[in-house]
């Protein structure tokens, strides 16, 4: 529940900065979703026209999907993972039905802060950064290749493409795969209390 805790008062604090920044502060912010608790962390570039609707990350077409595969993989329902994004707000071009378009660095810098704080909180095991943003958020390197896995401190840093590329490509197949190495690399922390029966048949219970 303390880490509950915290991560909602930094959103808060989020929410009050927005509110204080002109042309950001009628936009509506996605925040994570899932326990904070969870040994699995899963983080993103930004949220889509769907997830603002719904206030939610990873509920679109390609988020959905990827989470899809994810469930899959670790046979676990995807309110047991954590999941963010690196940017909170929906980066979009100012066309007449507003369209998608990457973050900007000012964008990503802005919110680093913040998933950098999220993710001292969580203390994930696994930070599972889905594209090339995410990756770079977390880890600070430019060396994006999809299935690499890293060793960082007390966590493991995994990459795969991001979902959108995936969808796009309908390779469901390459995507499994790497879920599946990462799977295998959690389980080597079975002992922990943090990971623990995380990796074992769900009971569904």
């Amino acid at each position: 529940m303390e880490k509950a805790r915290e991560i909602r008062r930094l959103f808060r604090r989020l929410e009050k900065e927005l509110s204080k920044r002109e042309g950001l502060s009628t936009r509506r912010p996605v925040f994570s979703s899932g326990p904070p608790e969870s040994p699995v962390a899963i983080v993103g570039e930004a949220p889509g026209r769907k997830e603002t609707e719904l206030g939610l990350p990873f509920v679109g077409r390609a988020g959905s999907f990827f989470m899809d595969v994810v469930e899959e993989v670790f046979k676990r329902p995807r309110d047991a993972f954590y999941v963010t994004n690196v940017v909170k707000l929906w980066p979009t071009l100012p066309t007449r039905r507003l369209k998608t378009r990457p973050p900007t660095k000012e964008e990503i810098e802005f919110f680093l802060p913040l998933l950098e704080k999220e993710l001292e909180v969580v203390r994930p095991r696994i930070v599972i950064c889905a594209g090339r943003v995410a990756f770079r958020a977390v880890t600070g390197s430019r060396d994006f290749e999809h299935g690499r896995i890293l060793k960082e401190d007390d966590r493991v840093v995994a990459c795969v493409y991001h979902p959108a590329y995936i969808l796009r490509r309908r390779d469901r197949e390459e995507l499994t795969r790497s879920l599946k190495r990462i799977l295998r690399r959690l389980r080597r922390y079975q002992g922990s209390p943090s990971s623990r029966g995380f990796t074992g048949p769900h009971t569904g219970q």
